[in-house]
């Protein structure tokens, strides 16, 4: 979960940082649009293609002294669960996340309670639904409906045209959205960063529309006008906008410049990039040792009715790698230690398929945690970072290569047939 966020996170700031740099100031407001809500999407998205959540609710543990003869037995290994300071914490973590993500539905909710409470007058005008309320501060539009002040504003006809742009391009569907994004993320400044732009994006829209039926110059005395009146439902498109200089300056374009179409040419070609970047880094490149199954051309469970074992119970497969495992001299030697997380599949004949290391023992908390412990400990001989890393990638090949060697195991069954089962073995090494 935590690493959806910062990876979703992550994306979110490169597309936006492109699009202040090349988009933004642009006159292809139509392609700011869906620049704005098409990176969002890909930003939630991508991080969770191919999403899977490992099971480590039992680890087994590898446990051998370093003084003694490299020798597993059954009582190397014990089942170690996550302590209870562990799961208390992730608790708090995920409690303040759903009093967050609560708070954020509330104000949202709240919001469309109170554009609702102001739907009282409702008249039509050249077939607009027209709400006319003296609580409504400034004019605004929501989806389908144009809130005004008071029955005068009917006759200001740029004024009208202005919401009714708002209304014809649906501006309301990307502002409800990005609201649900920030509830989602409501921990992140950078929804509200989005939301913002958006707007603005959405009035330089609507002046272009209106600026092409009335006169350039008097719209932008009529915005001039407006400044100082301000309508505090973010959650609409309204008519004033505390960025009245920046909507001027637009109106003060008529065509996009061709340098502006070479920024944003380059800042679609940087997406993609970023965007393929992205799926590559989440692509399964990892190397797949012992039989190999196509699993495009499988169904692979991954929770069944009953799961795949290793002989009658847990305690067998504990025996096995107790009597197999052999800690690398390597890794004792540079006292590598950590855990490596297996993936492979049970196919419904018992056999291992698709042995691969889903976690390596290889990552930086492990090579810190190394570094320290030899500094520690003085330890005068130097170690380079190819043989910590090899040190730790031996933990790794001996995982696999342990598992490479059983025997079949009882195949998983759904609604009492055998079937593939995608299966999780973390195995911690440590050293005593």
């Amino acid at each position: 979960m935590l690493k959806y966020f910062i990876e979703s996170n992550i994306l979110m700031l490169i597309f936006l940082i492109i699009y202040i740099a090349f988009c933004r100031n642009s006159y292809y407001f139509k392609f700011n649009r869906v620049y704005i809500i098409s990176s969002l999407l890909i930003s939630i998205i991508s991080p969770i293609i191919n999403w899977n959540f490992l099971n480590t609710s039992n680890i087994i543990t590898f446990n051998i002294s370093a003084i003694s003869e490299i020798k597993a037995t059954a009582k190397n290994f014990e089942l170690a669960n996550f302590s209870q300071n562990d799961t208390n914490q992730f608790s708090n973590i995920l409690l303040i996340y759903i009093i967050g993500f609560l708070f954020s539905s509330f104000m949202l909710i709240y919001k469309l309670m109170k554009i609702n409470n102001l739907k009282k007058n409702i008249t039509y005008h050249n077939g607009y639904k027209m709400v006319i309320n003296e609580k409504v501060e400034s004019p605004f539009s929501f989806f389908n409906k144009i809130f005004l002040p008071g029955a005068e504003y009917l006759a200001n006809e740029m004024i009208l045209q202005h919401e009714i742009s708002h209304v014809k391009q649906k501006h309301s569907l990307d502002i409800i959205f990005i609201h649900i994004i920030k509830c989602i993320f409501w921990f992140s400044p950078l929804p509200y960063f989005y939301l913002k732009l958006c707007q603005e994006n959405h009035e330089f829209q609507a002046d272009k529309n209106v600026i092409n039926r009335f006169n350039r110059k008097e719209y932008g005395n009529l915005l001039i006008q407006n400044l100082l009146k301000n309508n505090q439902l973010t959650i609409v498109n309204q008519f004033n906008s505390s960025q009245i200089k920046k909507r001027l300056l637009m109106l003060s374009k008529k065509n996009a410049t061709s340098f502006e179409k070479i920024k944003v040419s380059f800042a679609l070609f940087l997406s993609i990039f970023v965007l393929g970047t992205s799926i590559y880094a989440q692509k399964d490149s990892t190397t797949l040792h012992g039989k190999l199954l196509d699993e495009k051309n499988s169904t692979i469970y991954t929770i069944v009715d009953k799961m795949p074992k290793y002989g009658n119970e847990m305690q067998d497969l504990i025996k096995y790698l107790g009597a197999h495992i052999k800690y690398p001299a390597l890794s004792r030697e540079i006292g590598a230690e950590g855990m490596v997380v297996l993936s492979f599949i049970v196919g419904k004949d018992g056999i291992l398929y698709n042995i691969k290391v889903a976690r390596s023992a290889y990552n930086s908390e492990n090579l810190e945690r190394t570094k320290a412990r030899r500094i520690s400990s003085k330890t005068k001989e130097p170690l380079t970072e190819i043989m910590i890393k090899n040190g730790f990638l031996a933990l790794d090949n001996e995982a696999i290569r342990v598992l490479e060697s059983m025997d079949k195991w009882t195949p998983g069954k759904q609604n009492g047939k055998e079937i593939d089962v995608r299966f999780t073995l973390p195995v911690k090494f440590k050293l005593e």
